[in-house]
Parts: C-alpha cells; structure tokens; sequence
C-alpha cells in the first residue's frame, strides 16, 4: 500500500507529464453547462448500478448481462461502450475520465444510438465527447 509521499509523488509525475493537455482539454469542456450532481438524486431507485469495463470477465459475463438488464443501471466505462452495444446492451450512463481516449474508435460509431444514455466526464477528458451530437440532433446527455 501506498503511503501519502508516494500517492503525492505520483500525482505530481502524472500532473506534470499530462497538465497541459488536462488544461486546454478543461477550456474547451468549459463551454458546456455543467450539471451537478444533485440532478440525479433517485435516479435508478431500487436498483444496483452495474459499472462494465473492458476485460475477461465482461467477455465472461456478457450473457449475465443481458439477464439482469432489467434490475441494474449500467455504467460503462468509456472504451467499453461499442461492446456493450454491439451485444444489444444500452448503457444508462458513461464515464470518460482519460483525456486521450479516442472518440472515433470508442464513440463515434455508436452516437446514434446514446438518446437515453447520460455521459460522466472529467473535466479534462477529451472534449470530442462532450460536444457530441446525437443523430436527432440534441446534445448527449451530460
């Protein structure tokens, strides 16, 4: 386990190797009106939130799934949206934290489709996601 001097070491290797592209990514997100997160008190009452990333048990457990898609929201973490949706599984919300994740390869194939999806991002994440336009024209859900 990491002690505090580590974790700080660590946070300070990651902001001076990423901050300037976590800095022109935060002013180009800032356009954006920007929901607190009091707008989603209740949401999914009386379910779990199922959080899907990619890796050897989604690929295990892709079947389980489907089963219980109905009692759980479902949380993907940003590259594993296509996959969710190519099994014929909607995410209720998506989280993109990475300010390089790519959103030709992760995003743009599926944007279609994300009307009742709800994207999460950081701040500094990369801004093609936020600015994304659903095929009926209305902004993604953020």
């Amino acid at each position: 386990m990491l002690n505090k001097d580590q974790i700080m070491q660590q946070s300070l290797q990651a902001y001076n190797q990423w901050k300037d592209i976590w800095r022109k990514h935060a002013k180009e997100n800032s356009v954006h009106e920007m929901k607190s997160l009091d707008d989603f008190k209740n949401t999914g009452v009386g379910k779990a939130v199922l959080c899907v990333a990619n890796g050897y048990s989604f690929e295990l457990e892709i079947e389980t799934i489907k089963k219980h898609r109905e009692n759980v929201d479902i949380l993907a973490c940003d590259k594993t949206l296509g996959h969710l949706i190519d099994h014929g599984i909607k995410p209720d919300f998506v989280i993109v934290c990475d300010a390089n994740v790519n959103y030709e390869k992760y995003m743009e194939k599926w944007k279609d489709q994300l009307q009742d999806t709800v994207l999460f991002s950081n701040v500094a994440a990369n801004p093609k996601w936020a600015a994304m336009e659903t095929g009926k024209g209305n902004i993604f859900s953020r």
